[in-house]
């Protein structure tokens, strides 16, 4: 019935009418609809199941730079210690708050983001 055209959005409006079996002037039937849905369900967009909050705040921490930032995190407590452990380990505790910003940061923005397509759905 339908072409294997490569992008509907770059053909032509009546090619695209044809190939579903649509007239534009007209629209479907009462029974011709009622068949496409019975035969491919209402036209809504599949919700994906919730992603735990933990398991989205551990996302923000899978990523290279982070794994780089965290051994240099390591490092740091390491140099710190080595030379005696006096104060505070600055360098540590900074790259650590940058990393933790980091992550709260893009948690933020991918909750806002999921809400923004739970409101269009």
């Amino acid at each position: 019935m339908r072409d294997a055209s490569p992008d509907p959005s770059t053909t032509d409006a009546a090619v695209v009418a044809r190939d579903f079996g649509v007239d534009p002037a007209r629209g479907l039937s009462a029974a011709e609809a009622a068949r496409r849905l019975a035969r491919d369900g209402p036209n809504e967009v599949a919700s994906a199941t919730p992603v735990a909050r933990w398991r989205r705040v551990l996302a923000q921490l899978r990523d290279p730079l982070v794994y780089l930032l965290l051994a240099a995190v390591a490092i740091s407590l390491v140099a710190w210690a080595s030379e005696g452990a006096h104060g505070w380990p600055a360098d540590a505790l900074v790259i650590a708050v940058v990393i933790v910003v980091n992550a709260a940061l893009g948690y933020t923005q991918e909750a806002r983001a999921q809400s923004a397509v739970a409101a269009l759905a």
